[in-house]
């Protein structure tokens, strides 16, 4: 039978998922899809979203198809919002869909940069979405140098290369976690 100790999904069991920033968009893996090598060698910057993510190992081969199905279902749902053809609705639906999801206050503390990868907007008319969506529900968004102390280090080998160093992520508790492709690896 054949196994890759480095292939994971995220849990299917638990509300949780990833925002992975490439080069020139984001995409984003809910519960169950499949992360790391090969999908996501060219990730740059990512983001867990959910208070308790957790990446599963997959072991036998169906349990693969099942993770690779669940990674192009979230692709596909990503697909269409982003073929929406006004960008302020665009914003707009897909804060409206994670917040459904997800703890709204979770969602208000993300980048807006990295939310408008997501959809193909700007990053000026998600800052705007997102600003109003939020005054609109009432929750504050907390600028982004109030949360910096909750940093901690942990390691994901499995979404390196083969061929290049492995991506160390430093992880913001229960909001989000960084990867910089040069460093070398910290234990958890």
């Amino acid at each position: 039978m054949y196994q890759d100790p480095l292939f994971t999904a995220l849990s299917a069991q638990r509300r949780n998922g990833l925002i992975l920033c490439k080069s020139y968009h984001a995409e984003f893996a809910g519960p169950g899809a499949a992360v790391g090598r090969p999908c996501d060698f060219d990730c740059q910057e990512a983001i867990a979203i959910g208070a308790k993510w957790q990446l599963v190992s997959v072991q036998s081969f169906e349990e693969q198809q099942t993770a690779y199905r669940r990674r192009i279902q979230w692709m596909y749902w990503l697909k269409k919002i982003a073929e929406l053809p006004q960008p302020t609705k665009r914003a707009e639906v897909l804060l409206q869909s994670f917040d459904a999801f997800f703890d709204p206050l979770a969602i208000a503390a993300l980048p807006p940069e990295v939310l408008a990868m997501l959809v193909g907007v700007f990053p000026q008319t998600m800052q705007a979405v997102h600003r109003q969506h939020y005054d609109g529900l009432g929750i504050e968004i907390p600028p982004p140098d109030e949360t910096s102390q909750f940093w901690s280090y942990v390691q994901f080998p499995h979404l390196s290369a083969p061929d290049k160093r492995p991506v160390k992520f430093a992880k913001r508790v229960a909001t989000h976690f960084f990867c910089d492709p040069r460093a070398s690896l910290i234990a958890l």
